[in-house]
């Protein structure tokens, strides 16, 4: 409802935008760009504006491609392909957090140490990237699946420390990863550390 969207965003210094998830199919790419389309008005140029992607969305190290371009990554999440194109025509302080799965911090906090990226993955892509095939780049990125596991509260984290405009991540996307030696998994996988 674009009319009550307008009304909540007047006024406001920065607006986090955590609606809908890829995974609610043909709605979710058109709820995301409504909510940028208002954002993109109401706040007008320079607005400060949260939204999630996905860490498919984020560049592939050494390459021209986005994680969205490898096998085996599912079609649906060419939705934040989508949002993210969307966000980029606006004149908004953006900047899209694109975490891997997300899961409750087991301890109920957030992590302390996670390692922050710019449109990239934030961690190290394998030697030669650029020559490699597109598969060897899908088992590179699934094999840190663990590390890009990040916790709700790693998320609000996250955001909340990099809420001002003009930041190190204004009109980027946003790759976060666990401190080096930790992993998570959705739950019934549990939570590993070196």
């Amino acid at each position: 409802d674009e009319p009550l969207l307008t009304a909540a965003m007047a006024g406001q210094d920065v607006v986090i935008n955590a609606a809908g998830n890829a995974w609610d199919g043909a709605s979710f790419a058109p709820l995301v760009q409504s909510t940028i389309r208002v954002a993109n008005k109401t706040l007008g140029p320079g607005g400060r504006f949260w939204l999630f992607g996905g860490a498919g969305v984020l560049d592939v190290p050494g390459t021209k491609l986005l994680g969205v371009d490898l096998p085996g990554v599912p079609a649906v999440y060419q939705a934040h392909r989508a949002n993210f194109e969307a966000v980029k025509a606006t004149q908004l302080d953006w900047s899209m957090l694109c975490p891997g799965p997300m899961v409750a911090a087991p301890a109920g906090r957030a992590h302390q140490g996670l390692r922050l990226a710019a449109d990239t993955w934030p961690f190290s892509g394998p030697r030669f990237a650029s020559v490699l095939p597109r598969f060897a780049l899908t088992l590179a990125f699934a094999s840190h699946r663990g590390e890009i596991t990040i916790a709700y509260e790693d998320a609000v984290a996250v955001i909340m420390e990099h809420l001002g405009r003009d930041g190190p991540f204004s009109r980027k996307r946003v790759g976060v990863a666990l401190p080096r030696g930790l992993r998570l998994s959705k739950p019934g996988g549990g939570a590993s550390g070196n």
